[in-house]
């Protein structure tokens, strides 16, 4: 399967790239071979913390929510404050605090610990340590829509492992020339739509109210999984495949905010998907360069009948509807922490929280832009950095 979409892609424009670590993404598809050792998937607790566990200067406390960092008179990171089995604990800092909790729940902590945007931690009671009214924007996802086919036979492949990039809207003014605007990854669906179907569909088919406090989403969900017991559906399933196309470089910028006092109470994230003309221009660009690919010559014959969206859609503006539907996230938080020379970004160079002594940002709430790539190696490449700069620093 993977073989017959390689050759399609070359067919459709694309080149057959052996290394896509290398940095020249424009055009190339081929394997990505993740972070793989043997069978199994690493982490970045299995690549990195694991190891470390027996040392004597690292303690590691789990089931615990971290309700905010304590800063001094003098703005300084003294301590964080965290729940762990119904009671407050502190652990205090002599040296400094790294925050990585990634671009919702790290800036969410930055607000409860009243650094942000003075007028929304009034709004919520919190104190202010320090206005700093660029924590919370700035934030970017890579939203996507799946376009679903049947095959002849059976998907032949356990996991997405093909991903693809290219220039789909050459007209963007945002972008220099060669640089990818989208990703393209072939999906089995055997691998995950079950899962897939039992996150995603209680959102879909219950209003918020229901969602909440409710039995019902967890109803969904067992028929989903009951679903999926049948021999004909997972027959079905069997040669289903499908083309994930992602919006890599989103023009349009979201925000983050408090949804209220407490750490328990969930953030407010509008991810402005759209908000920018130009970036529904490119995904839908980029779904016709995946029809233009499930069309040639080497996936007709494996099978390429289009289930979802069908034939319906073929005018730009049916597109457009079946995007703006369709599109959901790919889970790339990154931005609301941004890092910068001016005196108003959230971070500097070294990582270090500008206005606040002793307190650095790990994660990719730190990145002014999101890559067009996934986000798993980036975060461990910021994790990485941090640690040698605080080396460095000492």
């Amino acid at each position: 399967f993977t073989e017959a979409c390689i050759e399609a892609a070359v067919e459709a424009g694309f080149r057959r790239s052996a290394n896509l670590d290398v940095g020249d993404l424009d055009g190339g598809l081929g394997y990505e071979w993740m972070n793989y050792r043997d069978d199994a998937r690493r982490s970045s607790y299995v690549a990195f913390l694991q190891p470390a566990l027996d040392r004597p200067n690292l303690r590691v406390e789990t089931g615990a929510q971290v309700q905010r960092v304590v800063l001094g008179p003098d703005r300084r990171a003294e301590a964080v404050e965290y729940i762990q089995g119904g009671k407050l604990h502190r652990a205090s800092a002599t040296r400094e605090i790294v925050l990585c909790a990634g671009a919702v729940e790290t800036a969410k902590l930055m607000l409860l610990s009243g650094v942000g945007p003075a007028a929304q931690l009034r709004r919520h009671g919190i104190a202010v340590a320090l206005d700093q009214p660029e924590l919370g924007r700035n934030f970017q996802d890579h939203p996507n829509v799946t376009l679903f086919y049947r095959g002849r036979r059976d998907v032949d492949a356990k996991y997405p492992q093909l991903y693809g990039f290219h220039r789909a809207n050459p007209k963007s003014d945002h972008l220099r020339p060669g640089q990818p605007d989208t990703c393209y990854v072939f999906y089995p669906a055997r691998s995950s739509l079950r899962e897939m179907m039992m996150r995603m569909l209680p959102t879909m088919v219950l209003p918020p109210a229901l969602r909440e406090r409710s039995p019902l989403p967890e109803g969904v969900r067992s028929a989903v999984s009951l679903a999926f017991t049948s021999d004909a559906l997972r027959r079905f399933v069997a040669r289903l495949y499908g083309t994930v196309v992602i919006l890599g470089k989103p023009k349009s910028r979201g925000s983050v905010e408090l949804g209220g006092p407490r750490a328990s109470d969930p953030a407010r994230i509008d991810p402005a998907y759209f908000r920018e003309r130009e970036d529904l221009d490119t995904l839908v660009a980029g779904v016709e360069l995946a029809r233009k690919v499930t069309g040639s010559p080497a996936l007709r014959e494996w099978g390429a009948t289009e289930l979802f969206p069908g034939r319906w859609a073929r005018s730009t503006k049916l597109l457009e509807t079946f995007v703006r539907a369709n599109a959901m996230t790919t889970f790339h938080f990154a931005g609301t922490c941004a890092m910068g020379t001016r005196d108003r970004s959230v971070v500097d160079e070294t990582l270090k929280v500008r206005g606040v002594a002793g307190l650095r940002i790990a994660d990719a709430s730190v990145m002014p832009s999101v890559p067009v790539s996934a986000l798993n190696a980036p975060s461990m490449m910021i994790g990485h950095r941090a640690a040698e700069l605080i080396l460095h620093g000492r």
